[in-house]
């Protein structure tokens, strides 16, 4: 039987040499044709493995090296570089020979043909740039040249070692002629981007390396029997893209055995890239052909035909190694290549683009993940497999504002999101976040407290309002809490804060308070979900709750009032202590202070008996590892998300308030049956997915001009160099602008302070 057929590079040498007509070539799932054996028919009789991927080793190790330009004539009649094929080629029919080669069948896919008539060596022309299809033709080579018929083979390095092995013999009346290979694409690939962009039918050329602009800038062409003609750079189009950059290659190609010297061939021909550099006058942007002779007979057929050619000067082989890596090493694979794959049948060729090279996401998300707070962060990631759970490609914005860029690189949070989290680039500045319109139509914010007014402040303003996201973008908010009873922001933030949240275009928030803080202060519907880390099961947990618990029997127990310091508060102190007596147990303290990474300190949340703790997260995760847990009110505010949580779940008893006599209350230590608990968040997880798919599918919200208007004019401003101190109104031009909204930049020399003034529609804000 055959090796494994990852490794296979599709040359069809065990086809042709099956002597039961056992092995068919087959398109797998990515489009690339494979050897499927019929047991019924094998009798393990070997050929197959003994042929599969030797090399010819017979060939220079340190060929001599040309740069090669055919007659102008034949250069820009149909080949890629300096025409070095044509000419030997039509040596060989010229001598009642055979040229076998790829060539577009009338379906456009490529297949190699055997020709003995010069017209139709154009077909035999040109970068195919797809994966040929070899068929029958090893057999036809050997019947031809056992009847001594003189016959040139050209094909990638894999094909000619392919035919080298299937023949078994060197015979005279052959040259091989191997091309300078980057790769083969998958021919599902090309029948897709033809389908979807031309009619078949109507095609009468294409040409992937045109010479419209001249050699060095290469591209697409594609006429059609109607006599349209269709231009595109090599460089955009959507084929030669996904080629170029490594996403639509065969994953064998990427660890390819036949990319070195020795070569497979007789001869070597490829492009010459980079022979300018070494020789201006090589390089008439009309084509370069790179030649390598790699043993006597390529010497013997290269002197026979140089008289016919413009350029034929030798080189030191060092100037062709250096702009053609793959003479000698593999293509590297796009970082997406997979995912092109999966993608393959799901979207368009272009979606597929977006999605895998130019990395376009389904959505991005923001939230407040590079803060050191393990609750912070995993309600991120439990957000984002969330979404990707429906279906949706997310990244999460890379966006963290100055004041708190120390902290994220010192703690754990960065860490964890390079693992974890898919990061956009990072965004610094105002600008940068407004760049990533180009990366997504949909932003996502949630969940915590992203819209408490003085955490929001604190962080940029009114990023996760979505106040760069362009008008056209989907806005969302999952989950996200005002973290009090209600908003604290004063009268000049409630109206900004009320002009960006009604441009949402589906709002969902976690505490029963911000159902009711949305419609008073807001004028705006939502609906009260439950936090996104119960949007994911235990087992999805699990993924990242792997670390072994070496500990035994313990109380875990996490404090965020003493996280930041050596000695626990006192009251927290002597409560720990009096679990440790009632339950017989020793406690482990997770406090941020002693850096476990998320992985670890989800893994003690996990592995404990007991929980204590005054963290709404650390609650959270007590309850999806269906522990019993005792909740300390430390009076810290956001009250309302415990008591929503509670009366959702229905969970009494588990809370003790700050200084409050803790002792014979032994009802905090009882078991608490999960049972109940779980069938409501089951139902509470079906109820926000159902949210979540009708808010990305509903229509965007309808939004007025002069909205629209006011957030471009906001825009400029929050985007301005805030090192610039401006001393004038800044107004648009229209007087129409001018009525409704002014902005003035302010410096108070007396505290030292810069301040914006704002007024919309008469209404005056200042911004500090």
């Amino acid at each position: 039987m055959l090796k494994d057929k990852i490794e296979c590079n599709g040359c069809g040498a065990c086809f042709n040499i099956c002597p039961k007509n056992a092995i068919t070539m087959q398109a797998n799932v990515e489009g690339f044709l494979e050897p499927v054996i019929n047991k019924e028919k094998c009798t393990d009789c070997g050929l197959c493995e003994r042929i599969c991927r030797k090399l010819y080793d017979k060939n220079n190790d340190n060929p001599a090296c040309y740069a090669v330009m055919a007659k102008d004539s034949v250069r820009l009649s149909g080949s890629s570089s300096g025409a070095i094929f044509p000419v030997i080629a039509a040596k060989i029919l010229s001598h009642n020979g055979y040229v076998c080669g790829a060539a577009f069948n009338k379906d456009w896919k490529v297949e190699h043909v055997i020709i003995d008539d010069i017209s139709k060596l154009p077909e035999l022309q040109g970068s195919k740039y797809v994966q040929s299809d070899t068929n029958t033709c090893f057999k036809q080579v050997k019947t031809l040249l056992e009847e001594n018929k003189k016959v040139l083979f050209t094909g990638t390095p894999c094909q000619i070692g392919g035919l080298r092995n299937f023949l078994n013999k060197n015979y005279e009346n052959l040259i091989c002629i191997d091309i300078v290979c980057h790769g083969t694409p998958s021919p599902k690939v090309l029948e897709k981007y033809l389908n979807e962009n031309f009619d078949k039918k109507l095609i009468a050329t294409i040409n992937h390396r045109s010479k419209l602009n001249g050699w060095n800038q290469l591209y697409t062409t594609t006429t059609t029997t109607t006599g349209n003609f269709i231009a595109e750079r090599s460089h955009t189009d959507d084929y030669l893209k996904a080629f170029l950059y490594n996403l639509s290659i065969r994953k064998s190609c990427f660890e390819c055995k036949y990319q070195t010297i020795p070569r497979q061939g007789d001869l070597t021909i490829g492009d010459f890239w980079g022979i300018g550099e070494y020789k201006p006058e090589y390089n008439d942007e009309k084509g370069t052909s790179l030649l390598l002779i790699n043993n006597e007979k390529g010497a013997k057929l290269a002197e026979e035909i140089k008289h016919e050619f413009k350029l034929f000067e030798e080189v030191p082989l060092d100037v062709a190694l250096k702009g053609n890596p793959n003479l000698t090493g593999s293509s590297k694979p796009h970082k997406n290549r997979d995912l092109f794959f999966e993608n393959l049948d799901k979207m368009t060729l272009k979606e597929n683009l977006d999605y895998t090279f130019n990395e376009k996401a389904d959505c991005i998300l923001l939230n407040l993940w590079f803060c050191v707070n393990y609750g912070a962060l995993l309600t991120c990631y439990g957000l984002k497999k969330f979404l990707e759970n429906n279906g949706l490609k997310t990244q999460v914005a890379n966006y963290v504002h100055e004041n708190f860029q120390t902290m994220v690189k010192d703690f754990f949070p960065m860490e964890f999101a390079k693992k974890h989290l898919d990061l956009t680039q990072e965004c610094k500045t105002y600008t940068d976040l407004q760049k990533l319109n180009e990366k997504t139509d949909t932003f996502i914010v949630g969940s915590d407290q992203l819209w408490k007014s003085s955490i929001y402040k604190s962080h940029g303003g009114y990023i996760y309002h979505l106040n760069f996201v362009d008008g056209n973008k989907k806005k969302i908010a999952y989950s996200v809490s005002f973290g009090d009873d209600k908003f604290d922001g004063d009268y000049e933030d409630t109206k900004l804060s009320q002009h960006y949240l009604n441009q949402f275009d589906a709002v969902s928030v976690r505490e029963n308070n911000g159902v009711k803080i949305l419609k008073e202060t807001f004028n705006l519907e939502g609906t009260q979900l439950l936090d996104p880390v119960f949007a994911i099961t235990s087992e999805e947990w699990n993924e990242i709750a792997n670390k072994e618990n070496t500990l035994g029997d313990y109380i875990a127990y996490y404090s965020l009032a003493c996280g930041w310091y050596n000695d626990d508060i006192p009251y927290i102190k002597d409560f720990v202590k009096y679990a440790e007596t009632k339950l017989n147990l020793n406690s482990v303290s997770l406090r941020i202070n002693k850096k476990y990474s998320v992985e670890q300190w989800l893994s003690y949340i996990k592995n404990s008996k007991f929980v204590i703790t005054d963290s709404y997260h650390g609650v959270c995760f007590a309850i999806i590892y269906n522990k019993p847990f005792v909740f300390i009110n430390t009076n810290r505010g956001g009250n309302d998300r415990f008591d929503t949580l509670f009366s959702k779940l229905n969970i009494k008893n588990r809370t003790i308030y700050h200084n409050d006599n803790f002792e014979g209350k032994d009802y905090l230590f009882e078991d608490i049956d999960y049972t109940e608990i779980n069938k409501i968040l089951e139902s509470e997880r079906l109820r926000s997915q159902k949210w979540l798919q009708n808010a990305i599918k509903q229509p965007l919200k309808p939004k007025s001009s002069e909205t629209e208007i006011l957030n471009i004019l906001l825009n400029k401003q929050f985007s301005n160099d805030i090192k610039t101190y401006f001393t004038q109104t800044i107004k648009p031009k229209l007087n129409f602008f001018e009525k409704i909204f002014s902005i003035k930049n302010l410096y108070d020399l007396a505290n030292n302070k810069k301040r914006k003034m704002i007024t919309i529609l008469g209404i005056k804000i200042k911004i500090k």
